[in-house]
């Protein structure tokens, strides 16, 4: 019997509607974008589930949320 591995990825929304799959949780960008030391220009480092990196504007980013597969 297999059991079926889950998946949990946050889908990361930029302003100008790009969806990026990232394995950061919904908890740590959260804290990340209510951080008021981080400053809206600043970049902060995202990771895709293949092990790129991805820096992107933390005032890019207009929506997250978690996903399953």
């Amino acid at each position: 019997m297999n059991a079926e591995k889950k998946v949990l990825t946050s889908i990361v929304q930029l302003d100008n509607g790009s969806n990026y799959e990232v394995v950061e949780s919904v908890a740590l960008i959260n804290s990340i974008i209510c951080d008021e030391f981080i400053k809206d220009e600043s970049f902060i480092s995202l990771h895709f589930p293949d092990g790129c990196e991805c820096n992107i504007r933390k005032d890019k980013i207009s929506a997250f949320y978690e996903s399953t597969e």
